[in-house]
């Protein structure tokens, strides 16, 4: 399966979409850790490249050029951001509650985590509370991170490999995808 200069930006929209869907997936059933999720991804990915990769080469020096200099701008981008991504993780909206239920995802395989005496101490205390609808819903014994498990389990790939600094670092790689996925876009129906 060659993909080209030209298809290249393709591509990487389409796996990191696979991999936000096995993510997404194997967090939703309880089952997200490595070797779960990026065999499924593989396999999201080969599939769904199968699907949609562009059929007739545009391999021309000009596609080549615009591909390379495309890719080019999205790593500096990512670079960049990663270099000046921060810790500030507030849970009271988004992105703070999303990026900490990565970080959690990292190294669980589900977003419920367990309350595990939370509730006694929230009924002793004044300032603490155990139920936030902005950020947060009680289940039972368990606290269920609000939103879906989408942008966490996919994030949580990079805590992985990195940490707390990899679920971050992925979140730019996030947006600098969106970037090429933009790009893509754009040199389709332009």
């Amino acid at each position: 399966m060659r993909i080209g200069w030209s298809g290249t930006p393709e591509f990487v929209v389409v796996a990191l979409v696979a991999l936000a869907l096995a993510a997404a997936t194997t967090a939703s059933l309880g089952i997200h850790r490595p070797y779960t999720t990026l065999p499924l991804a593989a396999l999201l990915t080969w599939g769904s490249w199968l699907a949609v990769r562009p059929r007739a080469s545009h391999d021309g020096p000009g596609a080549r050029l615009a591909s390379q200099w495309a890719l080019l701008g999205v790593v500096l981008w990512i670079v960049v951001g990663i270099v000046f991504s921060a810790e500030y993780l507030i849970v009271t909206r988004d992105p703070g509650f999303l990026t900490l239920t990565g970080v959690w995802l990292t190294d669980h395989a589900s977003s419920d985590i367990p309350t595990l005496g939370a509730l006694q101490v929230a009924d002793t205390q004044q300032n603490v509370i155990a139920d936030a609808w902005q950020a947060w819903n009680l289940r039972g014994d368990v606290v269920q991170p609000q939103g879906a498990r989408a942008l966490p389990a996919l994030i949580s790939v990079g805590g992985w490999i990195a940490g707390v600094p990899g679920v971050l670092a992925a979140n730019v790689v996030v947006g600098g995808v969106g970037v090429l996925a933009l790009y893509n876009l754009s040199r389709r129906f332009l």
